[in-house]
């Protein structure tokens, strides 16, 4: 299971089969969306109005059990909201970035992103309009754009070594993250430069290392994945400061996509984690999911 998400009374599951859904805490099996077959990349929840897939053969609106494609340019990575500009989104995609746009409560293909054609997996945007894209072979992109969003006007590359296997890039607490083998950097505006993270990195020990993956959640949780533990940081509000807490599920139970690793929370004491197991119908590798109970 690449990605899931609860939306309405809607239970979603996002695998390399397609997308599945079901009602919420009801004991009927999951059933198939006609005209998902294939990769499901992301799954989306704009603000409890509306749900988006991303999918390799594009992006999709999804209306309960049924999927509207919307933009048919193969590969939609993931969703993000632009700061301060409702109903605009920037989606990553195979060959770049894109913006969507929502007029009168549907969402439409407003314009590619001009100045950049590198696969955009994982990106983010700052709060002064900046987008983060980082790819593993090439290394961390920032890339200043115009008030409109139609192109870059300038593309830097952020001083990383290149193919650091499993790199990612998230934003957690407003901070853009880096994460890697080596561990993570969080960027410092004031020095214009990533910094290394003693408190976070602890996340994705290397004595462990399987993924950069970081996913922060609603809850103010962020997540990573190592070779015998899941481990989240949360912030000690006596302290102020992030205190790691370990899991021990270890990879070989998770049998994940190194990676691509999912963590979802799905009710107030319940997350879904993305697994994957052998699918006898198909005799290929789809995702499926196990729910651990609400940390401390």
């Amino acid at each position: 299971m690449y990605t899931s998400e609860v939306f309405g009374d809607w239970l979603y599951l996002g695998t390399n089969q397609g997308l599945y859904c079901k009602k919420v805490n009801s004991h009927d099996p999951f059933r198939f969306i006609e005209g998902t077959y294939g990769q499901v990349w992301d799954l989306y929840n704009y603000n409890d109005q509306d749900l988006l897939c991303g999918h390799h053969l594009g992006t999709y609106i999804i209306k309960h059990d049924k999927a509207i494609l919307i933009d048919d340019n193969p590969g939609t990575w993931a969703f993000r909201e632009v700061p301060g500009k409702d109903g605009l989104l920037v989606k990553g995609n195979y060959n770049g970035l894109s913006v969507l746009h929502r007029v009168s409560g549907s969402w439409r293909l407003r314009n590619r992103i001009e100045g950049f054609n590198s696969s955009a997996r994982f990106f983010e945007l700052d709060n002064r309009g900046q987008i983060w894209v980082s790819h593993e072979y090439k290394g961390v992109y920032r890339l200043e754009m115009n008030d409109s969003l139609t192109g870059t006007a300038e593309v830097t590359m952020e001083p990383f070594p290149a193919n650091l296997k499993n790199s990612s890039l998230t934003k957690y607490g407003g901070d853009i993250l880096y994460a890697c083998e080596k561990g993570i950097y969080r960027y410092n505006e004031i020095s214009s430069s990533f910094t290394y993270d003693s408190l976070l990195s602890p996340l994705i020990i290397s004595e462990e290392y399987v993924s950069g993956k970081l996913i922060a959640d609603k809850h103010g949780r962020l997540w990573g994945f190592s070779k015998e533990n899941i481990y989240y940081a949360a912030i000690d509000h006596l302290t102020n400061k992030p205190q790691i807490h370990s899991i021990p599920i270890p990879l070989d139970l998770r049998k994940v996509t190194q990676s691509f690793e999912n963590i979802e929370p799905i009710a107030d004491d319940t997350y879904l984690l993305g697994t994957a197991r052998l699918s006898h119908h198909r005799s290929s590798w789809y995702g499926t999911g196990c729910c651990l109970s609400d940390p401390p």
